[in-house]
């Protein structure tokens, strides 16, 4: 009698340290991956809102997205707001979580999904100058915000040609003043965001249409964006975003 009831209180501590353990685990677990999306809404580039839809339905082959999962769309403001980005839209990332859910209903959702980020970027008003730089450090504050740290992997997509405008001392950086980027190096945390620019080249296939040529070049618009961030090895940059 005795031997069963300490085997029975033996089994109620057992289950009663897994449970605590599991409870501890949900609330220490790390958020689910956060996707930011920041669009130039200049109109400089060649870019479409096409294109950023197709940009993010590349979402569903980033590592670690799960259910819970979020992606938000960030586009550059104006001297209304400070030239800070504005926030376009959140928008769940549609996630397969039941066993029973055909391929068609996956794809319809995930279709759906990027139907919504094209609207939003189609209904974002035009600007007449690039404030990259604050779009992209409202992007970087709005992950922070939703929990992205040292310890997550969450991911920036920023389609612009890199053309900054209305930061002064970028421009200059742009412009090959070294004075100035050593003043801006290292400038934006991003630690534990993967950051990737797309559209660098698209200008410059615009102008080369109408006869003239862009004074920055590539190398120099990569070298010094990457140069912002305090990770750079998680910078990439490509010269067209996907279509």
């Amino acid at each position: 009698m005795n031997k069963n009831i300490i085997l029975s209180a033996g089994f109620t501590c057992v289950a009663a340290a897994f449970f605590a353990w599991r409870i501890y685990e949900v609330r220490h677990a790390p958020p689910p991956p956060y996707v930011g999306v920041v669009r130039d809404s200049s109109g400089s580039d060649a870019v479409g809102c096409a294109d950023v839809r197709s940009l993010a339905m590349g979402v569903f082959d980033l590592p670690g997205v799960t259910h819970g999962s979020k992606a938000a769309l960030i586009t550059t403001g104006d001297k209304h707001n400070g030239y800070e980005g504005k926030l376009a839209g959140v928008f769940e990332i549609p996630v397969t979580t039941r066993a029973m859910e055909g391929k068609e209903a996956t794809r319809r959702r995930q279709q759906q999904f990027g139907d919504a980020i094209r609207q939003a970027c189609e209904a974002a008003p035009k600007t007449g100058q690039s404030p990259i730089l604050s779009a992209v450090k409202s992007g970087i504050d709005h992950l922070r915000a939703n929990g992205c740290g040292k310890t997550s992997s969450c991911f920036l997509f920023v389609v612009t040609d890199g053309d900054e405008n209305v930061d002064g001392l970028l421009r200059s950086a742009l412009n090959g003043s070294k004075t100035a980027l050593g003043k801006i190096r290292g400038t934006i945390v991003n630690d534990g965001i993967k950051v990737n620019f797309c559209g660098f080249a698209q200008t410059r296939v615009m102008a080369a249409a109408h006869g003239s040529q862009r004074g920055t070049s590539a190398d120099r618009l990569k070298a010094v964006w990457t140069a912002l961030f305090t990770a750079p090895t998680l910078v990439e940059t490509a010269p067209y975003c996907p279509d």
